[in-house]
């Protein structure tokens, strides 16, 4: 099974400054920007700063992609990918980064502007360029399977894999609660350690733990004094253990295309 899921998927690397950005994107909208991610693959640049590459960048990016890649398994949800597209165009993120000037922080919107094509064969996404040279920078980066992230049924699934796969080299992580509720965008939801855990933390192992190539448990919390302020996560892998793979994960959106 480890076998069969390192070779059939598509895997991805994604600049860690855009995992771990601040947004409050929903599933559908993370499932976009998991194709995003899948379609600029080849245009990614290792060793370059953000301002590097802003520097170099001209024209628009259109990203081609598949109304089908789009869509979960058997579903034919063209409304709410559509509402999706629409919604990206309005909302922006938050990117923290560092380049030879210091440390800085960039908003902008993923998307400038979106065309549907009627026969609902592909979908034409036109990226802000402000916000394209934090997805190129791979100074760090995480790696992870295309198909876990987009089938992920919720968003903090989706953001927890895609942080987790960061670490995937280490076999425990120390995350205080802070960082996971800025990683997760949580605002004033589960302010208490044991609703993060139950509602939040404990549902993402389950899902993971039997669908992903990377996964992670709760080895301990942390305490100052009786309050819990972080945990120490244990991290596995399928070169650790092998988990039950879902049946159904299979490859897709291999037709990702980009054009400048």
């Amino acid at each position: 099974m480890k076998k069969d899921l390192n070779k059939s998927q598509i895997w991805v690397k994604q600049a860690y400054a855009i995992t771990v950005a601040k947004h409050n994107f929903n599933v559908h909208e993370m499932r976009i920007m998991t194709r995003i991610t899948q379609a600029l693959q080849k245009d990614m640049r290792y060793g370059h700063t953000r301002s590097e590459i802003h520097k170099t960048l001209l024209g628009d990016k259109i990203i081609r992609v598949p109304t089908q890649t789009l869509l979960t398994n058997g579903s034919q949800n063209h409304t709410a990918v559509k509402r999706a597209l629409k919604s990206l165009g309005e909302k922006s993120m938050l990117i923290r980064g560092k380049d030879k000037y210091g440390e800085y922080e960039t908003r902008a919107r993923l998307i400038m502007k979106y065309k549907y094509y009627l026969n609902n064969e592909i979908v034409e996404i036109q990226l802000d360029r402000d916000i394209l040279p934090d997805y190129l920078a791979l100074a760090s980066y995480s790696k992870y399977i295309a198909e876990v992230s987009f089938n992920s049924p919720s968003r903090y699934i989706m953001r927890l894999y895609q942080f987790i796969s960061h670490w995937k080299d280490k076999t425990k992580k120390v995350v205080t609660l802070d960082e996971l509720r800025d990683v997760l965008e949580l605002g004033d939801k589960y302010n208490k350690p044991k609703d993060l855990r139950k509602h939040v933390l404990e549902p993402c192992i389950d899902y993971l733990k039997t669908h992903a190539d990377v996964w992670f448990e709760i080895d301990s919390p942390i305490k100052s004094g009786r309050s819990i302020t972080g945990y120490v996560l244990k991290i596995y892998t399928t070169n650790t253990t092998t988990p039950d793979i879902h049946p159904r994960l299979k490859a897709r959106g291999s037709q990702l295309t980009t054009a400048s």
